[in-house]
C-alpha cells in the first residue's frame, strides 16, 4: 500500500505542478511511470513462478486508471512479500517474486536462486532487458515537451500515450521504424 501511496503522491505532484509566473525555474514536469512498469514486471514474474494466480494479469488489461490498477495489483503482490531469501542484509531480504526466475522450494532456508532477467535484486533494473522500454519512454516524453512543445492538458495526454506504449509489457507496434504514437 505504501508503494501505491508514494506513486500517487508523485503523480499528483506532476499533475498539480504550476511553473513560476516569471518564466524562471522549471517550466514543466513530466511523469515516466516506472511504477506501473515495475508492477507489470513483478506480477508477470510472480505468475510465472506460480506465486499468484494468472487472473492477476487480467488487471493489467482493465480499462481503469494506472493508480487503480496498482491498488488491485498490490493485493496480489502483498501475498508474495513473505517469501524472502535467507541471504544478504537481514533487513532487506530479497523477495522471491521480484528477484528469482525459477521457483524456490523453501525461501527461508535458501540463500540464492536462479535470477530473472529484469532485476538482480528486485530493486535495480537489468538494463540489458529493460533499457529499451525505459529509453523509449524517455525519448517519447522528451519529444512531447521539446519537439511538439505541448503544454497543459496536451502535455498530459502525450505523457499518458508514451507511458501506455512503453511502461507496459504490451508489444510495441512499429511502422517504418517509427513508433505509432499519434501526437
Amino acid at each position: 500500500q505504501e508503494f501505491v501511496n508514494v506513486n500517487k503522491a508523485i503523480a499528483d505532484f506532476v499533475n498539480a505542478y504550476i511553473p513560476p509566473e516569471d518564466g524562471s525555474g522549471v517550466q514543466s514536469v513530466i511523469l515516466m511511470d516506472l511504477s506501473i512498469f515495475s508492477m507489470n514486471l513483478f506480477v508477470h514474474n510472480a505468475v510465472g513462478l506460480n506465486m499468484v494466480p494468472a487472473t492477476a494479469l487480467n488487471v493489467l488489461k482493465e480499462p481503469i486508471s494506472v493508480r487503480e490498477k496498482e491498488l488491485l495489483l498490490v493485493n496480489y503482490l502483498n501475498a508474495t512479500l513473505e517469501k524472502r531469501l535467507n541471504c544478504c542484509h537481514p533487513e532487506y531480504k530479497e523477495v522471491v517474486a521480484f528477484s528469482c526466475g525459477a521457483p524456490v522450494a523453501d525461501p527461508n532456508s535458501t540463500k540464492y536462486c536462479q535470477r530473472n532477467i529484469f532485476s538482480f535484486d528486485g530493486m535495480h533494473w537489468c538494463m540489458d532487458s529493460t533499457s529499451g522500454r525505459i529509453h523509449g519512454a524517455l525519448g517519447c516524453l522528451l519529444r512531447c515537451e521539446y519537439e511538439h512543445n505541448f503544454k497543459g492538458q496536451a502535455l498530459r495526454d502525450c505523457e499518458q500515450r508514451c507511458n501506455n506504449v512503453y511502461m507496459t509489457l504490451d508489444p510495441i507496434e512499429f511502422d517504418k521504424g517509427d513508433v505509432l504514437i499519434n501526437f
